[in-house]
């Protein structure tokens, strides 16, 4: 009787810890099956709204400038894979090139208009590539949002645009 006892109660113990087991085994699978994923830059255009350099285009130089309002960079990514997909989160990883770090603020924002990349790897303007320019989504052929637009008007909130905005803190190797 007493064997049968234990073996009852450890039975009863069990029945009622299955379904808290079934429960956390549940929350960590969906953890598992959530993952991670990263997604390299597919391309990217430096642009400046410089008085003078508002048609220039660097969309095949190797780095990209942040300055304030001045430099900016459109950067677009693939992500045909995650569609109907649910993101709860994203990160965006930058890197110092350079021992200057005087970047404390950066706002990020979605694109409403299509843009070329083009071709010109430093302040120049790109006649062969039709490269996008603060002024142009491609040189000379499509402004950003009709006549007189500029890259304003298709960003940070403008156009129906998402915008973010956030102090930026580098680790000891330089990534924010």
């Amino acid at each position: 009787m007493r064997i049968l006892g234990k073996i009852n109660r450890q039975l009863f113990i069990g029945i009622i810890a299955l379904p808290f087991f079934l429960i956390v085994l549940t929350v960590f699978s969906a953890q598992i099956y959530a993952g991670t994923e990263r997604f390299e830059v597919a391309r990217d255009v430096w642009i400046s709204a410089y008085p003078g350099e508002e048609n220039y285009n660097m969309g095949a130089s190797s780095k990209l400038k942040l300055k304030g309002i001045q430099d900016m960079a459109v950067l677009d990514f693939d992500l045909s894979e995650l569609q109907g997909k649910k993101i709860d989160s994203a990160r965006l990883y930058l890197r110092n090139s350079g021992n200057k770090n005087r970047l404390r603020k950066i706002g990020i924002s979605t694109v409403a208009s299509p843009w070329v990349e083009g071709k010109s790897r430093g302040y120049f303007v790109d006649s062969i590539g039709y490269g996008a320019t603060f002024s142009y989504s491609s040189y000379k052929r499509q402004r950003w949002a009709g006549e007189g637009s500029d890259l304003t008007d298709v960003t940070m909130g403008s156009g129906n645009t998402w915008q973010y905005h956030a102090e930026l803190k580098s680790d000891e190797e330089g990534w924010w």
